[in-house]
């Protein structure tokens, strides 16, 4: 599917859940959804390296030939930011799930929390 027609599919999922939401915010949230999951795939890690923190609690890059960690720019924190933007526009609640084999972002009308994400909440896989 193209990214237009994505955006529509989970307008109309929102829709289908009570919420009356811009193309342009679903469209902000699934960028945001895929930024969180590559984030937690590499936090996993790969064969070059992955995600780790340092002592300050920013991220840096592991290198799995060297060891080496670099600093990296945090992509988590901007995505969660404009996550809470839009979020708190429309009155909705999110949770963000680690686990990289799965949504990593769940919206809900009502508060999100572990043991209720999924239940009360909808993913934004399309």
């Amino acid at each position: 599917m193209s990214a237009l027609a994505d955006d529509w599919t989970l307008c109309w999922k929102f829709y289908k859940h009570g919420v009356r939401i811009a193309s342009q915010d679903v469209r902000v949230l699934r960028r945001a959804e895929r930024t969180l999951r590559r984030w937690h795939e590499r936090e996993c890690g790969d064969e070059y390296g992955c995600i780790d923190y340092g002592k300050d609690g920013k991220p840096v890059w592991l290198s799995a030939e060297t060891g080496e960690s670099t600093p990296i720019r945090d992509l988590r924190k901007g995505a969660l930011k404009r996550v809470a933007e839009v979020c708190a526009r429309y009155h909705l609640h999110y949770y963000v799930q680690g686990d990289p084999r799965g949504p990593a972002l769940w919206i809900g009308t009502v508060p999100l929390d572990s043991a209720s994400y999924a239940s009360k909440g909808f993913s934004l896989y399309v």
